[in-house]
């Protein structure tokens, strides 16, 4: 049962560490994995319980011990997790909020905070100075919202043998398992999303 317990959250941990390195060097929001997440926290949980426990037994506290290690190493991968999508989030947010297909990436607490974090971003540049510019510098204009580059180039690992596949007009690369790779992100973006390939 304990080797069952272990592999899940090896598996689990291997998860998020991936989840997390992608969206770190990934250059725009990707999606939100509200199951691995809620997963890892009710492992953190379930620790927490264990260690909590009144137990004189030597065994237990040496379980314990390893247990709250594991809580520290659980927690700070969560939270490198969030912190680098929070990073995006205030730096693009009103790229995302202009977008219905970013902001389904985003949890509700991360769509929660975007909105609040524009309403005070917008309030604050108005008090500091907007108001006093004349309308033609107050235009909000779309176009110029400050947004991820797609384009630029990521290094990244295939996750399996995926044979040949086009990844510009004039470039088709034969992703072999393992294989490192620096290549444009917006035409792999795709693979990223579907784990079969992962950035490094």
């Amino acid at each position: 049962m304990e080797d069952e317990f272990d592999l899940e959250e090896r598996q689990l941990l291997y998860q998020l560490k991936t989840l997390w390195i992608n969206e770190k060097f990934s250059p725009e929001l990707l999606f939100y994995d509200q199951v691995l997440v809620d997963s890892i926290l009710e492992k953190i949980q379930l620790k927490e319980n264990i260690c909590a426990e009144n137990n004189d037994n030597i065994e237990h506290q040496f379980m314990a011990n390893i247990y709250e290690m594991e809580i520290e190493r659980l927690k700070y991968m969560v939270k490198m997790y969030l912190r680098a999508r929070l990073q995006k989030i205030e730096k693009y947010y009103s790229f995302i909020l202009q977008n219905d297909q970013i902001i389904s990436r985003l949890s509700d607490n991360e769509k929660e905070y975007c909105q609040k974090f524009s309403e005070m971003t917008e309030d604050h540049l108005k008090q500091s100075f907007l108001n006093g510019l004349p309308k033609s510098f107050k235009n909000n204009d779309k176009e110029n919202v400050n947004q991820p580059n797609t384009s630029t180039f990521v290094f990244c690992q295939s996750t399996d043998d995926l044979g040949d596949v086009q990844v510009e007009d004039d470039q088709i690369v034969d992703f072999k398992k393992g294989g490192i790779y620096f290549l444009r992100y917006e035409p792999i973006k795709f693979l990223v999303e579907q784990s079969k390939i992962k950035l490094i």
